[in-house]
């Protein structure tokens, strides 16, 4: 936290990430090297990620790294663990509980 203003985890994707316009055309593959999925925990300065949650909160943000994208401040990405495991949707609340029983 010396050096950024915020800093997450995630794991390097080992699928190869698509992006698309609204009609599901294929605009870009992103370079799977540089591509991650991003985990939780996420550590930010305070004062900036508020400041970024004012000014952004009428916009379509999924999590905080991107407050900070928006307003140009680097975030830096440390290597997580594929079985640090998020629970975001109901398959994955289904698909945890199998795992746990």
């Amino acid at each position: 936290m010396e050096k950024y203003k915020g800093v997450t985890i995630g794991v390097k994707s080992k699928d190869t990430v698509k992006i698309t316009d609204d009609h599901q055309i294929v605009l870009e593959t992103t370079k799977r090297s540089n591509t991650w999925l991003i985990q939780t925990p996420q550590c930010f300065d305070r004062v900036t990620l508020l400041k970024a949650h004012e000014k952004y909160e009428d916009e379509e943000v999924t999590d905080d790294c991107m407050l900070l994208e928006k307003e140009h401040n680097p975030v830096k990405i440390l290597e997580g663990d594929d079985t640090n495991r998020k629970i975001t949707t109901p398959e994955d609340f289904e698909m945890m509980k199998n795992f746990l029983s």
